[in-house]
């Protein structure tokens, strides 16, 4: 799942930097060592310009990152989770209620993303 997750933001990265082979570089770093959602943060919050080069601006990056890390991790680790606590006889309230933690914060994950 991480793996996939990953491969989705090199992918993104790729197509937003490939004109830029240093950039690219870097931001593959920024994406292996798993700080990248940290780092589109902050250039939004900052209102980072989009730069000539780039596909898609700052939010836009960071909306699609936010995408491939819930479907690639936090959807299937979501239905992982529930499929092992129904395949076990006696789940505990702990258990049903990280199912429920997990449920809950896919979607709310899911409507905070904001397109304007």
């Amino acid at each position: 799942m991480v793996v996939a997750s990953m491969m989705l933001q090199l992918a993104l990265v790729f197509v937003q930097n490939r004109k830029k082979p240093w950039v690219m570089a870097y931001e593959m770093l920024i994406v292996l060592t798993a700080i990248k959602p940290a780092m589109d943060c902050y250039r939004v919050c900052i209102g980072q310009e989009m730069e000539e080069h780039h596909v898609i601006d700052a939010k836009y990056e960071l909306v699609c990152t936010k995408c491939a890390e819930m479907v690639c991790e936090s959807i299937p680790g979501s239905l992982l989770q529930l499929y092992v606590s129904l395949k076990v006889k006696n789940a505990s309230r702990a258990t049903v209620g990280s199912v429920i933690v997990s449920a809950m914060t896919t979607g709310f994950s899911s409507a905070s993303i904001s397109f304007e």
